[in-house]
């Protein structure tokens, strides 16, 4: 189980990643590239933060 500071920090950094997705799609249905490596950080952040959770 989590305790409220970690809870607060594990939203921070949600939201963090959400701004960073949005930003992607945004730069995407612009028509623009997305790189990989950008996709690929974002999932990694997803994956640490799944990892706190279990």
């Amino acid at each position: 189980m989590i305790g409220a500071e970690e809870a607060q920090a594990l939203t921070r950094q949600l939201a963090k990643i959400g701004g960073n997705l949005n930003q992607l799609a945004k730069h995407a249905n612009q028509g623009g590239n997305v790189p990989a490596q950008e996709l690929q950080e974002l999932q990694s952040e997803v994956a640490h933060i799944w990892q706190q959770l279990t």
